[in-house]
């Protein structure tokens, strides 16, 4: 399953829209990692299709993180370059997304629950919380992958539950490299 920066763009613009337009990007890559973990137990998929990683604090989207830092190289990142600019440790919101194209109406009510829970914690009450509750996420001073079936595993699914969700998965990205393929020979 290939990345999808607009949907990575379009949930950081619902959080940066709750916070006012502004938020420590610490932070928001919290809320979204919350976003995702979520929807991977509710629905069985990601939202954005992000690698996972445990950083130094906490579990992160990795090709988020990178846009994020402005990290462009192999990146598509018209969207998230046109939507928000990066002030110190803080992203701004510029320019919004169409959020109500891109996300589903349970990827947005989804991130509407989790800024409800968690929009006035802040981000180191936060990035505490988690290191304490998510078992998957691994102290550590570099980059280390979190598997989705350390995430699966973490949240109390059985073997034969975890199997079939990675078998879905494997499914769905075969599906969308076949339909990639038909469209670009088009």
């Amino acid at each position: 399953m290939a990345f999808r920066e607009d949907k990575a763009a379009a949930l950081a613009a619902i959080f940066l829209e709750r916070a006012g337009g502004e938020l420590e990007y610490l932070k928001l890559l919290k809320l979204m990692y919350l976003a995702e973990r979520e929807s991977l137990l509710s629905v069985g998929g990601s939202i954005t299709n992000d690698i996972f990683v445990s950083m130094k604090h906490g579990p992160v989207m990795s090709t988020t993180y990178d846009l994020i830092k402005e990290n462009w190289e192999d990146l598509d990142h018209e969207t998230w370059e046109a939507s928000f600019a990066k002030h110190g440790f803080r992203l701004r919101l510029w320019k919004s997304p169409p959020v109500a194209d891109i996300l589903s109406p349970f990827e947005v009510e989804l991130a509407d629950r989790i800024w409800s829970q968690f929009g006035k914690v802040n981000q180191w009450e936060l990035v505490d919380w988690i290191h304490e509750t998510f078992p998957e996420w691994q102290a550590t001073t570099s980059a280390i992958p979190i598997e989705r079936e350390s995430i699966y595993r973490a949240m109390g699914l059985s073997e034969d539950e975890i199997q079939s969700r990675l078998t879905l998965q494997r499914g769905t990205s075969e599906f969308d490299a076949l339909l990639a393929e038909a469209q670009a020979s088009s």
